[in-house]
């Protein structure tokens, strides 16, 4: 439609858009990890977008994967911003 989905933080969401935007982000950043053997690094509401009733994530570029001696590190700190 030409317009760019907003970011999450930007979205305004009813309740339960809100509510199921929540469930996917934890499934995310499961996925990401547990999938994809990866930790994003950057994971936050500035780095994830709403568009069709479903989260992107974006910015992956910074992503590392699960045995950098750091992902731990990364990895509680995504947690902590979903």
């Amino acid at each position: 439609d030409g317009y760019a989905a907003p970011r999450l933080k930007d979205a305004s969401l009813s309740a339960d858009e809100a509510a199921s935007a929540s469930r996917q982000v934890m499934l995310l950043l499961r996925h990401i990890f547990h999938g994809c053997r990866l930790v994003h690094a950057d994971f936050s509401e500035y780095n994830l977008l709403w568009y069709n009733g479903r989260v992107v994530v974006i910015d992956v570029s910074q992503a590392v994967e699960h045995d950098h001696p750091n992902a731990l590190v990364f990895l509680r700190k995504d947690c902590a911003n979903a």
